[in-house]
C-alpha cells in the first residue's frame, strides 16, 4: 500500500517563497488544523498538485505566492512530495512553477517548470530524472497505484466540489465513467473491434492469395508430371533404338 510520508511547501498561496514549510504525514490517520486561512486547504491542493499536476483552477498566477509581495521581479513555488510506492520503494517528486512580472508592462505570467522525480529502485539503488509534467502524471499514478481520477475526485476532491454525488445525473455519470475508466474500456473495445475487422479482412486477402497459389502449384505439379513422364517415355525409346 502506497503512503504519503512527507510534504514541503515553497511559495505556494499564504507560504513564504525564501522558506519552505515542512510537514510529516503520520499512519495511518494524518489530522490538518488551523484557524481560517492558515493554509490547511492549500496543503491539499499542493498534495493533489504533487500527485496529478493540476492546480485548483485554470489560473496558476493564483496559486503562487502573490508576486506583488515580494521585491523581486519572479516568484518560484515548489511543492515536494515523499511517498512510499505500492512496493514500498521510497520515491520523491518535486514540482514547480514560475510566476515573473515585466518591469515595463507589469504583465504577470506564471508557467509550469519541468517535474523532478528521485525513485529507490528494487535493487536499492536511487534513481533520479527529470521528467515533462504528462509523463510525470502517468508516473506517479503508477506509483501510487491510484487512477488520476480517483485521486481528483475522490482522495483530493476539492472543498468546493465535494457535493458532485449530488448533483444531476449527468455529471455523475460523467463523474463515474472517469473514476472507474469507462471512457478508456470503451476505447480499448473500440481499438479492438477495428483490429479485428483489420484481422478479419487480411485474412480474407490471405484465403485469396493462398487459392491464387495453390492453383498455381497445382498447374507446376501437373507441368513436372507431364516432363517426367515424357523423359521417362524418350528414355525408354531411346532404349529401344539401342538395342536395335
Amino acid at each position: 500500500m502506497s503512503w504519503i510520508k512527507h510534504l514541503e511547501i515553497t511559495g505556494i498561496r499564504s507560504y513564504d517563497p525564501t522558506s519552505p514549510a515542512r510537514m510529516e504525514l503520520p499512519m495511518p490517520v494524518a489530522l490538518i488544523v488551523g484557524h481560517n486561512g492558515s493554509g490547511k486547504t492549500t496543503i491539499i491542493e499542493c498534495l493533489r498538485f504533487a500527485c496529478t499536476g493540476e492546480t485548483p483552477t485554470s489560473n496558476k498566477t493564483a496559486f503562487v505566492h502573490d508576486i506583488k509581495q515580494c521585491s523581486g521581479s519572479e516568484v518560484r513555488g515548489q511543492v515536494k512530495m515523499k511517498f512510499l510506492d505500492k512496493n514500498n520503494n521510497e520515491v520523491v517528486v518535486s514540482r514547480a512553477l514560475s510566476t515573473t512580472q515585466k518591469k515595463v508592462t507589469k504583465v504577470i505570467s506564471t508557467r509550469t517548470l519541468d517535474s523532478a522525480i528521485k525513485r529507490q529502485m528494487d535493487n536499492g539503488e536511487t534513481m533520479s530524472i527529470g521528467l515533462k509534467n504528462a509523463d510525470m502524471d502517468m508516473l506517479v499514478s503508477r506509483l501510487l497505484g491510484v487512477s488520476k481520477s480517483v485521486l481528483n475526485n475522490v482522495i483530493f476532491c476539492h472543498q468546493e466540489d465535494n457535493l458532485w454525488p449530488l448533483a444531476e445525473g449527468s455529471i455523475v455519470k460523467k463523474k463515474f465513467d472517469d473514476i472507474f475508466g469507462q471512457r478508456r474500456h470503451a476505447k480499448v473495445i473500440d481499438e479492438m473491434k477495428k483490429q479485428c475487422k483489420q484481422l478479419k479482412d487480411e485474412l480474407i486477402i490471405a484465403n485469396t492469395e493462398m487459392k491464387y497459389l495453390e492453383d498455381n502449384k497445382n498447374k507446376v505439379d501437373e507441368i513436372l508430371e507431364e516432363i517426367r513422364q515424357k523423359r521417362k517415355k524418350y528414355r525408354l525409346r531411346l532404349c529401344v533404338d539401342t538395342t536395335a
